[in-house]
């Protein structure tokens, strides 16, 4: 949990993702972005040093993760997308925190609608 935006009113969460993929934390610029997505514990916000596209995929293009890559550590990974010469892995969002991380941001988002008094 890296902290929280307010979009429209709504506290979200804001999840730095580069940590679950083990990579160097990068200082934010101005391509920096967060990416609002729902998941089945509630909207979160993702850091991404910078969005260049979005682009549709669909038949061959899409392949599955291969098996022998697939650990507890990579469960978030949904699919793997071949476009444009460049290897994509595909965030499954319901799958990037675990249920007792949800519990602890949910905690927290509920002390601070209480002002910490969450007996």
């Amino acid at each position: 949990l890296q902290g929280f935006v307010s979009v429209r009113g709504e506290v979200i969460p804001v999840v730095d993702i580069k940590k679950r993929l083990a990579l160097p934390a990068v200082s934010a610029t101005a391509d920096t972005k967060l990416l609002v997505l729902r998941t089945s514990y509630g909207k979160l916000a993702f850091v991404a040093d910078s969005v260049s596209k979005m682009v549709r995929v669909e038949g061959e293009e899409i392949q599955s993760f291969p098996p022998l890559m697939q650990t507890e550590e990579t469960s978030y990974v949904d699919f793997i997308v071949k476009n444009e010469g460049a290897l994509i892995l595909v965030i499954n969002s319901n799958r990037i925190i675990s249920k007792e991380e949800s519990e602890a941001i949910q905690k927290v988002l509920d002390d601070m609608e209480t002002g910490g008094n969450n007996d």
